[in-house]
C-alpha cells in the first residue's frame, strides 16, 4: 500500500477510540437528563453530546466510561484499573439489565447484541423510527439496517461501518467476481504447486488473514440460535492449513515488497474505505483488476459495525434517548472527520469534501494526477456508495466466543500449539460457553 495515500486514514481515525460503561443507576429527571454507558473514551460521542446540549440547553448528558483511557480523564471521574477488560464491561451491563437498571443508552461495541435483543433488554428502534415522521429513512442504507434486525426488529443503531474488498493483479485470471478469499488461496496454492510459480498474498500479518477467513466462514462455524459450534469442520481446518502453508512457503509479505521480479501473482484485501482505490491517479503502476466486495460462504456481502448504540428497554427516557441517537447519525454529526458515515448525505457531501481536500493537497505537494480532482473525487465516492448499497449481511456474534477463538488461533500462528490441540480447545470452550 502506498503510505502517502494511507495517511488520511490515520488522520481520520485519530478522532476515534472505543468507549464504555458503568451501570450505576443515577437519579435522572425524566426527559431532562440522559445517561450513556460506554466501554472506553470516544471523542466522537463526546463532541456530539456537547453539540446536542448546546442546541438543547435544558438537557444534561452524562457519559459514563468504564475503561480508563490513560491519556485522558475518565468521563465520570471514577478511577478504573487499566487491566479492566471487555469481559468486565459485559458483566457489568448484564448485572444492570437483570436488575432492570442501567443507563438510558448503551454502547454496544463489545456486547453480545444478538443475546440482548433476543432477551428483550433493548428497546425496539423500529417502532421509534416508524413513529417518527421527522426521521428520513432514505438517508441511510436500508440493507445495512435490515441486516441488523432480530426477529424483524432493529435494536441497535450503527454509527459507522466497514466491509472488505479484495482483488488480484493481472497475472491472475481476470474472472474474479465470484471469488472468495478461500478461492484466491486455493488458486494461489495450485499455481505454486502445478506451475512452480509464486502466488503472493499481501496481508499485514497472518492474524489479519485469519480474521477475514473466519468472517467468511462464520455462519458455518457458529450457530447462536441452536447454541452450537462447528470448529471441527473441514472449513475451519482448511483455514488453519492455509495459514500454515502460506507461512511455510513465505507467501505472506508486506505490500512494500511487491515489485520484486519473483512476485508474479498476488492478492490483497482492504477496507472499502481504502484510498488505494485512488492510486492509479497518482501515477503508480497499479496493475490490479477491479477490487470487488468479498462475500461470505453463503455468497452474501457482509459488513462489520465499528461503533453502535442501543436504548435500554428499562429507560424512562426512551424518546429523549432516540432523539439523541437520531442526532448522532444526522448529516451534521456524521460530517465529523474520523467517521465512515452511515448517513448517505454526509458521504456525498462532507466526506467527499475531505477526499477532495486530500487530492488538492497532493497536487500542491507535487504529486501529479492524471485527471481533474473533481472527476476523481466523484468517481471514488460513487464507488464507495455502490459498495455500501450492496452490503446486505451482518454476522451476529458474541465477543466471548470470538475472544476464545482468536486467543487459541494466536497460539497456533505463534507455533505454541498444534492444529488439533487448538481445534479441540476452541470446541470445548465455545460449546461450554454456549450451554451456560
Amino acid at each position: 500500500m502506498k503510505k502517502t495515500l494511507l495517511l488520511i486514514i490515520t488522520l481520520l481515525l485519530i478522532c476515534l477510540s472505543f468507549v464504555g460503561c458503568n451501570t450505576n443507576d443515577s437519579d435522572k429527571k425524566v426527559g431532562k437528563e440522559l445517561e450513556i454507558s460506554t466501554y472506553a473514551k470516544n471523542t466522537y460521542l463526546e463532541e456530539v453530546a456537547k453539540e446536542y446540549q448546546k442546541q438543547n440547553p435544558d438537557i444534561k448528558i452524562n457519559i459514563i466510561t468504564f475503561a480508563n483511557d490513560l491519556t485522558m480523564e475518565v468521563s465520570n471521574e471514577k478511577e478504573y484499573s487499566e487491566d479492566n477488560s471487555p469481559r468486565d464491561y459485559i458483566k457489568n451491563i448484564n448485572t444492570a439489565f437483570i436488575a432492570k437498571k442501567g443507563s438510558d443508552i448503551i454502547n454496544m461495541d463489545v456486547l453480545p447484541y444478538y443475546k440482548y435483543a433476543s432477551s428483550s433488554y433493548l428497546a425496539d428502534l423500529s417502532e421509534l423510527i416508524e413513529n417518527d415522521s421527522e426521521f428520513k429513512k432514505d438517508e441511510y442504507y436500508s440493507k445495512i439496517l435490515d441486516s441488523l434486525k432480530v426477529n424483524s426488529k432493529l435494536y441497535m443503531m450503527p454509527i459507522d461501518y466497514m466491509a472488505y474488498i479484495g482483488g488480484v493483479n493481472k497475472n491472475f485470471s481476470s474472472d474474479i467476481n465470484n471469488y472468495k478469499v478461500s478461492n484466491f488461496l486455493d488458486l494461489g496454492y495450485k499455481n505454486l504447486k502445478d506451475k512452480d510459480e509464486k502466488g503472493v498474498y499481501v496481508y499485514d500479518d497472518p492474524y489479519d488473514l485469519f480474521n477475514i477467513l473466519y468472517e467468511e466462514n462464520y455462519t458455518k462455524l457458529v450457530d447462536l440460535d441452536a447454541k452450537k459450534s462447528n470448529f471441527n469442520s473441514n472449513e475451519f481446518k482448511n483455514i488453519l492449513d492455509n495459514i500454515n502453508m502460506l507461512k511455510k512457503e513465505n507467501l505472506l509479505i508486506d505490500s512494500n515488497d511487491i515489485g520484486e521480479e519473483n512476485y508474479l501473482k498476488y492478492f490483497k484485501y482492504d477496507s472499502i474505505w481504502t484510498q488505494d482505490l485512488l492510486t492509479p491517479h497518482f501515477g503508480f503502476n497499479d496493475d490490479f483488476v477491479d477490487m470487488n466486495l468479498i462475500k461470505d460462504c453463503d455468497d452474501k456481502v457482509y459488513f462489520d459495525v465499528i461503533h453502535s448504540y442501543a436504548i435500554n428497554e428499562n429507560s424512562n427516557n426512551k424518546e429523549l434517548a432516540w432523539d439523541f441517537i437520531k442526532f448522532m447519525i444526522n448529516e451534521e454529526s456524521q460530517s465529523s472527520p474520523g467517521i465512515f458515515p452511515i448517513n448517505k448525505k454526509a458521504l456525498n457531501n462532507s466526506y467527499k469534501e475531505q477526499i477532495r481536500q486530500m487530492l488538492n493537497d497532493a497536487n500542491e505537494n507535487g504529486m501529479a494526477l492524471d485527471d481533474d480532482v473533481d472527476k476523481i473525487c466523484d468517481e471514488y465516492i460513487a464507488k464507495l456508495s455502490d459498495f455500501s448499497e450492496q452490503i446486505n449481511t451482518y454476522h451476529f456474534k458474541d465477543y466471548n466466543i470470538d475472544n476464545i477463538v482468536k486467543e487459541e488461533v494466536k497460539a497456533f500462528i505463534d507455533e505454541k500449539k498444534d492444529k488439533d490441540d487448538v481445534i479441540n480447545a476452541i470446541s470445548m470452550k465455545v460449546d461450554t460457553y454456549l450451554q451456560e
